[in-house]
């Protein structure tokens, strides 16, 4: 079990400066969409906005409100997190091309029925939006934006109105 249990952690750790598969992810991607008729269901799953650390990791004992915390946790969440985001910032900047060709290759398809959802952990949004998940929301909203326009909308705050 223990050695099954080093591979799951392993395998849950995401490094942003890591992009050797890809190519292989967007190949078994546009496979899997060729496999789907027009009037079925496809959904996709964006991983890599999180290391979830399996060392520390605990459910949540009794009850617990969502999204509602004391500020000595948020600070404290937070101050533990901001490593981890500020490592990752460039890589997610670096490589916002390929994060917009599977989005394009998925909106393009011609499945009626569409989704694609994020797993983020701990993105401690009561103190900052990381930018990972700023590229990936604008991108899920105009997957056709120049990308220097998109980095300069969230990076330099430069929207018009």
């Amino acid at each position: 079990m223990s050695a099954l249990f080093g591979r799951m952690r392993a395998a849950s750790h995401y490094d942003p400066k890591n992009i050797e598969t890809f190519d292989h992810t967007y190949e078994y991607t546009r496979k899997l969409l060729a496999v789907r008729g027009a009037r079925e269901r496809f959904g996709a799953v964006f991983k890599g906005f999180t290391v979830l650390n399996w060392d520390k990791f605990e459910h949540q004992k009794g009850v617990h409100i969502l999204g509602r915390a004391d500020k000595h946790f948020i600070c404290k969440r937070n101050h533990e997190r901001v490593f981890y985001w500020r490592y990752a910032a460039p890589y997610w900047l670096e490589q916002v091309e390929q994060l917009k060709k599977i989005i394009r290759l998925i909106a393009d398809s011609p499945i009626q029925e569409r989704i694609i959802t994020a797993l983020v952990e701990d993105g401690m949004w009561e103190c900052d939006l990381h930018i990972s998940l700023a590229l990936l929301s604008e991108l899920l909203w105009n997957c056709t934006i120049d990308t220097k326009e998109l980095i300069t909308v969230l990076c330099h705050n430069e929207i018009e109105l």
